[in-house]
């Protein structure tokens, strides 16, 4: 089965049922161990939440989760714009991680945690939430709240998708680079006064 036809077997019409997203390989780095604890306690007290891996697949899975395996980057993106909630748990430090700012592009809260890069895309109770790294209780609570408030979600993913446009868009990186490059003088040679 080809991936677009997942995402139209997968995506419910109605019913209630949040889709939550992790794109990302299953390791501790990624926060795979905190988000699998989550998943699997959801998966006893919550079971209209439903998460997505697209990534390399995991050795074991709670049972609310289905893997999908590596995708091309045009599929992640049919994913994220099903997806109600994206999720980046990671423990390591990413620089500017490309998954939290392609899910708030396209309008969804991502609960991430307070490592490396995050804290300048998600804005804490604006975009999305903001945890401990490897605090899995921290990320389940975070889940349920957003899961319960699909006012919230709507919310939480209209600013992010205006503070993406706003910070990283491509009017104010090419404005910062010229003023970067203008800032920037070549080094003297030997024939300048």
């Amino acid at each position: 089965m080809g991936w677009p036809h997942a995402v139209a077997r997968l995506r419910p019409i109605g019913g209630g049922v949040v889709t939550v997203l992790f794109v990302g390989k299953p390791s501790r780095g990624k926060g795979w161990p905190e988000l699998c604890r989550a998943m699997a306690w959801i998966a006893q007290s919550k079971p209209s939440i439903r998460f997505i891996q697209i990534g390399p697949a995991p050795a074991t899975a709670p049972s609310n989760l289905k893997a999908l395996g590596p995708g091309e980057p045009s599929y992640v993106s049919v994913w994220m714009l099903s997806a109600d909630v994206v999720v980046v748990p990671s423990r390591t430090c990413d620089a500017l991680p490309r998954v939290a700012l392609e899910a708030q592009a396209r309008g969804k809260p991502v609960i991430a945690t307070r490592v490396g890069g995050l804290p300048e895309i998600v804005e804490d109770g604006v975009t999305g939430r903001l945890i401990p790294p490897g605090d899995w209780q921290a990320l389940r609570d975070a889940l349920l709240v957003l899961a319960e408030d699909p006012a919230l979600r709507h919310r939480w993913g209209q600013a992010a998708r205006q503070r993406v446009q706003e910070r990283f868009g491509a009017t104010r990186t090419t404005a910062m680079l010229r003023g970067v490059y203008a800032g920037v003088r070549a080094p003297p040679t030997m024939n300048d006064p």
